[in-house]
């Protein structure tokens, strides 16, 4: 312990304590430099971990699967009345990478009588061609009724595999920027 004089006062006091007993001026607590950097640096490689995260996640290129249903959900928004009230809640596949697919995708959107509906559209890609099969609430004739009716055993044959999911996030980022 050692007596400093108060920068107020001009009167000796502790160095240990907070306030000057004669004039009641609280002294500046001392910084320790070394706490200081120590807590910065770690600061600093938090953020970067970060950074380094986000980007090695958010930044890959798509997967042929991801880039072919970013294909099919650009090729049904040319089909809709209003393309930016589709909502695309979950995306599937089912078939064989290597000869063709299909891709299924939960939507919802407004029809053409402003209501919103909320339906499983289906897509074929063989040889990076894609073409619209239908989709779930397809009625309109017996063959409509059939291809809908294929299209939700699609959909719960996909259900049961998490193997057959393709990120909604990633797709929709895609689509969204182009």
């Amino acid at each position: 312990m050692a007596l400093i004089k108060c920068p107020e006062c001009g009167k000796e006091i502790s160095d240990t304590i907070k306030k000057c007993p004669n004039c009641g001026y609280h002294k500046k607590a001392k910084i320790n430099k070394k706490m200081f950097i120590i807590g910065g640096a770690l600061v600093l490689i938090a953020l970067i971990s970060i950074i380094i995260f986000m980007f090695l996640t958010k930044w890959k290129p798509l997967t042929k699967l991801e880039q072919h249903a970013v294909d099919c959900i650009n090729d049904y928004k040319k089909m809709l009345k209003n393309p930016e009230s589709l909502q695309v809640h979950e995306i599937r596949w089912y078939g064989d990478e290597e000869n063709a697919i299909l891709i299924f995708v939960d939507t919802s959107g407004q029809n053409g009588f402003g209501g919103n509906t909320r339906d499983i559209i289906c897509y074929n890609v063989e040889k990076d061609k894609i073409s619209f099969l239908g989709s779930s609430d397809d009625d309109d004739n017996w063959m409509e009724e059939l291809i809908a009716e294929a299209i939700k055993d699609g959909w719960n044959k996909s259900l049961k595999d998490e193997n057959y999911t393709i990120s909604v996030e990633r797709v929709m980022a895609k689509v969204n920027s182009e």
